[in-house]
């Protein structure tokens, strides 16, 4: 009777201790899974929104001097490259007004207000109607040298490494990050930036390039490249700028840090020649194009007419 009741109790207990057991594992697991998400939550990184996935990030190393130093070098650099090409191209052009050109394209800021005073510090005001077109198109040139040269390097760096911009610790990957301040979306891969840049790399980028050489060979098809380019280009910054602006106004999400110069200085700052300069581009390229137009009808009205008389004549 004694082993008849124990052995009934034997394999309760059992039971019970393997759900016991189980339980246990399963509690254990939820704590581990939950603690693995508090470590990862607990990351800090400085770009808004906070609670951003930035997957793999690591701070960066350089300081933001160290960045602008590489990148100033760089932009000097390229110019010179530029002066050289363009002096073996066009020879004639002034060396001052060669330096001066590059001068004004580094500093973009103040490459619009030089093409609306017609060149006045070039020398262009002493009735020197056609060096003036010649000094325009070559600072034309410049700009769009320089524009293909960040848009193949800088933009396409992005497009080939978006995916991992939050880990990259070389100088183009940090300089990215320190940009994305003022726009994390570079950071997350957000589908928009991704096209939109890829766009301007592997489309404006070469096309460019091909419209500044137009320019310094005086080709019949600089001006439809040129209205093309520059058009791609202001559709772009506009889009790149109303995404960001409507996502805070109706999702009331920011991008950007709260700091004013993150704003002012990198997102508005650093993207306004990319509208002013293609702006006056595609202006330059219509008003001379239409010029054209009204002159050849001009000069097919006479034709025209005297086609007509000699045909009226033989009749």
């Amino acid at each position: 009777m004694k082993a008849t009741q124990q052995s009934p109790a034997s394999p309760s207990i059992t039971v019970v201790a393997r759900l016991d057991f189980s339980q246990s594992r399963t509690d254990e697991s939820s704590i581990t899974c939950d603690s693995s998400q508090v470590v990862m939550a607990a990351i800090p990184h400085p770009y808004y929104p906070l609670d951003s996935d930035l997957v793999g990030y690591v701070a960066n190393t350089w300081t933001v001097g160290g960045v602008f130093a590489v990148f100033t070098t760089g932009v000097v650099t390229v110019m010179t490259i530029a002066r050289v090409i363009t002096k073996r191209v066009n020879p004639t052009l002034r060396p001052r007004d060669r330096w001066l050109a590059a001068w004004f394209m580094v500093c973009k800021y103040t490459y619009p207000l030089l093409l609306f005073t017609r060149g006045s510090l070039l020398g262009t005001s002493c009735g020197a109607k056609a060096s003036s077109i010649l000094d325009r198109d070559i600072i034309c040139a410049y700009a769009l040298y320089l524009a293909g040269a960040i848009h193949l390097l800088v933009e396409g760096y992005f497009s080939l490494n978006h995916a991992r911009m939050a880990s990259m610790v070389d100088y183009l990957g940090q300089g990215w990050k320190e940009y994305s301040m003022s726009d994390s979306r570079y950071l997350t891969a957000e589908p928009f930036v991704v096209c939109m840049e890829s766009v301007t790399a592997f489309a404006w980028g070469p096309l460019c390039l091909v419209t500044a050489w137009m320019i310094l060979k005086d080709s019949p098809w600089r001006h439809p490249t040129q209205a093309l380019v520059s058009t791609g280009q202001l559709y772009g910054v506009v889009l790149y700028y109303a995404t960001s602006i409507m996502g805070f106004y109706y999702h009331g999400v920011s991008y950007s840090r709260p700091e004013a110069y993150y704003y002012w200085a990198y997102f508005i700052g650093m993207n306004a020649p990319w509208a002013i300069i293609p702006a006056f581009c595609i202006y330059s390229s219509a008003k001379l194009t239409s010029k054209a137009l009204i002159r050849l009808k001009e000069l097919e009205g006479p034709i025209k007419a005297h086609d007509v008389k000699e045909s009226l004549m033989k009749s």
